[in-house]
């Protein structure tokens, strides 16, 4: 009876016998009814070991064949057998569930081996895309560092213009002055001038700026601005009237088109009211450091959304004028009376600043009105004007009012305002109750005397007098 092969024909066999082909492995087939992913990986272990096993044999068979010795009783291996197919869905679930493998093991090999090439892929594509940042960054700084060569040869002079000490050049508004109104940037008006606009369209770099959140959107660095060209406003009427109208401009540029049967108001027709307002009053010229602290004030009040009125606007600068004029009328009377005065006169009221009793009296020295702590004006410190923010002739004042109470209005000894003693610069005494949470310094000048007492020492004090 004839020997048969466990390929399945008789032996021996013919010398033809394709090893490689009996080596290799059939194409899956679909899983059994109800197979589950653990009977699966059962099922294809115990399979992927017999194949292992008749790999082998059909290994050492063909290599006993390739030599001059006989085969013998070698014989090749089984037939392989398919394995049961994974479906893409269960080999996502073994490669992202660690878990679920643990659960459903062991896998066979060539499965393991499958599982761990996908995790190998995904972390390698997450790495890359940690690294993808930083690589952009470098890659960005390596053209920041390239030199600009293709710059050269291109600039040139766009509009050239003959030299003319009569011609005035138009003034453009630079961008950044444009963001930055837009976005509520409070810019000092002298910033608005003529040569700082053209400074700042004709040298951007000149002019200091900061994004807006992190945005590609920049306006203006306002603290590093008022470091370059001080934080003060317009300080003539000219200056103003300059710096209005480029103000005015740039607004007209930003508020939305008017139609002329239906007109609104915006920022640039209440802004262009103001102006008329102000520069066609008979004032304009000669008491300008008198209404400008109101216009200024007013000004940010139109920029805030606030509509312009002329009842009111003509009302407080009436009662900032009337001010200023029933004072300037009372210096001059009290100055030629104290002129008058004799030196023994004088003395005796020196003698009697210090003395409590006397307080009242001093306060009334002006001829029967109360002398300003803040600016020595023929009214009480609680009725100073809001408006006024500096003396007479143009020195910003040492305190205003806040409430009840007098400060500084600047920070004082220290990163804050500080609240003055209203006591001491009265009486030029006081119980110091309140500790340390007044000063008692002058409210005029900020040296270490008393307002009311005229010391030799006030910057506001001239020969005995309060400067108006």
């Amino acid at each position: 009876m004839a020997q048969h092969s466990r390929c399945g024909l008789p032996l021996p066999l013919d010398a033809s016998f394709d090893c490689v082909a009996h080596t290799t492995r059939p194409a899956d087939v679909p899983a059994l009814h109800n197979m589950d992913l653990r009977e699966k990986n059962k099922r294809n272990v115990l399979i992927e070991t017999n194949n292992c096993t008749s790999i082998d044999h059909t290994r050492t068979y063909e290599a006993a064949r390739a030599t001059a010795a006989a085969v013998g009783t070698l014989d090749v291996g089984v037939k392989l057998e398919p394995f049961f197919e994974y479906t893409d869905e269960e080999k996502a679930l073994l490669v992202h569930s660690k878990e679920l493998v643990d659960a459903v093991g062991p896998l066979p090999i060539f499965l393991i081996q499958i599982i761990a090439l996908e995790r190998l892929k995904i972390s390698r594509s997450e790495a890359t895309q940690k690294a993808k940042p930083e690589e952009e960054r470098v890659e960005v700084k390596r053209e920041e560092l390239k030199p600009s060569a293709s710059i050269l040869g291109t600039m040139r002079m766009d509009n050239p213009q003959p030299f003319s000490f009569t011609r005035k050049r138009p003034v453009a508004i630079p961008h950044v002055f444009l963001m930055s109104l837009a976005h509520k940037a409070h810019l000092h008006l002298h910033w608005w001038s003529d040569n700082i606009l053209r400074g700042a369209a004709s040298n951007p770099n000149s002019v200091p700026t900061t994004s807006i959140n992190g945005s590609e959107d920049v306006i203006i660095d306002v603290g590093k601005m008022a470091n370059l060209h001080d934080d003060e406003d317009a300080s003539t009427a000219l200056t103003w009237n300059q710096c209005s109208k480029n103000l005015l401009a740039a607004l007209e540029k930003l508020s939305v088109a008017q139609d002329p049967e239906n007109p609104q108001n915006t920022h640039a027709s209440e802004y262009a009211l103001h102006v008329q307002f102000f520069s066609k009053k008979k004032w304009f010229d000669g008491l300008f450091h008198v209404w400008y602290p109101l216009e200024r004030e007013l000004r940010l009040e139109v920029l805030d959304n606030t509509v312009f009125d002329e009842r009111i606007w003509t009302r407080e600068l009436l009662t900032t004028v009337t001010i200023y004029e029933t004072f300037q009328k009372y210096a001059q009377g009290h100055t030629a009376s104290l002129a008058r005065s004799t030196t023994a006169g004088c003395k005796r009221r020196a003698e009697g600043d210090g003395n409590p009793a006397s307080a009242k009296r001093q306060r009334m020295d002006r001829g029967g009105l109360p002398a300003c702590l803040i600016c020595t004006g023929p009214h009480a410190a609680r009725d100073h004007p809001v408006a006024s923010s500096s003396f007479l002739d143009g020195t910003v004042l040492f305190s205003k009012s806040h409430g009840r109470d007098i400060r500084t209005a600047a920070p004082f000894c220290g990163p804050q305002p500080q609240v003055l003693c209203v006591q001491y610069n009265l009486h030029h005494t006081c119980n110091t109750e309140h500790g340390a949470s007044r000063l008692h310094v002058c409210s005029l000048c900020g040296g270490p005397h008393a307002a009311l007492s005229r010391h030799v020492n006030c910057t506001r004090v001239r020969d005995g007098n309060f400067l108006p």
